[in-house]
């Protein structure tokens, strides 16, 4: 079985670093991983550099009818060696697929899409329902953002996984307040006297 990732993401943040720890740890566990991913891209050098196969499209490339013409050949090459397991890793990959998800091979055997960052759009019009019928599952990070993408997308609820980012805590130690506010301080040339305001994100 062969599990192909998509991120076609020009840019590196949180969002292709998860992507490229993925892949790396199913690599390195033995598992036939291929990503699907930008030529020239950050991503595609660093799992270039890691030993992992990639299968890519042109940097600027955009879904249509000329990359679609091209990749039907490459899908079927792949869907005749072996069983697929289609992972990608954002709302827009799919467009990149669009014939395979439509026509739904059957050694095509598991379809998801990973929603990584929040969305605000109904995906709810004919062509999104189309698509969606290819998807097996919705990955999300919380409770929160299942509720969220349940009244967005044209998928059943139980259709959408729950797949947390976090750590095990057990591994991890907290040093004392007053140690790392001071560390903190330091670090940014900041004195006690001064305030200082954080703000902390996540993808």
């Amino acid at each position: 079985m062969k599990i192909i990732h998509s991120c076609t993401s020009d840019s590196f943040s949180g969002l292709e670093a998860y992507v490229l720890d993925l892949v790396s740890w199913q690599y390195r566990q033995g598992k036939d991983v291929e990503l699907f991913c930008r030529e020239g891209s950050r991503l595609e050098e660093q799992a270039r550099e890691r030993g992992i196969p990639v299968w890519t499209i042109g940097a600027t490339e955009k879904p249509g009818l000329r990359l679609w013409a091209r990749n039907i050949g490459d899908w079927r090459r792949r869907l005749r060696a072996d069983e697929v397991v289609l992972h990608m890793h954002a709302g827009g990959e799919p467009r990149y697929h669009l014939p395979v998800l439509l026509r739904g091979p059957f050694r095509l055997i598991k379809t998801l899409l990973h929603y990584h960052i929040w969305i605000n759009h109904r995906k709810t019009d004919p062509l999104h329902r189309a698509i969606f019928r290819g998807i097996d599952e919705v990955w999300t990070s919380s409770e929160t953002a299942r509720a969220h993408l349940a009244s967005l997308l044209p998928v059943a609820r139980d259709r959408i996984r729950v797949v947390p980012y976090g750590r095990d805590v057990v591994k991890l130690t907290a040093a004392p307040v007053a140690q790392w506010r001071t560390e903190t301080r330091e670090r940014l040339g900041v004195t006690d006297s001064d305030v200082l305001g954080v703000c902390v994100s996540r993808i």
